[in-house]
């Protein structure tokens, strides 16, 4: 079962500011939250993402 916070492992965060991209929020009349991802963000999980990568490919 996938992690409920799997988001978090890499480097995805809600955006609770001005949203980046306004009219994509509103899916089948419902409003979703907004995730992002800032270059510093995925620069901190980086080594750990391409280490679960290696394993899971080899």
């Amino acid at each position: 079962m996938p992690s409920i916070r799997y988001h978090e492992k890499y480097g995805v965060r809600r955006n609770d500011g001005t949203p980046r991209y306004p009219h994509e929020l509103i899916v089948n009349e419902m409003r979703q939250e907004e995730y992002v991802r800032t270059e510093e963000d995925w620069n901190a999980v980086r080594p750990v993402a391409e280490e679960r990568l290696r394993r899971a490919l080899s």
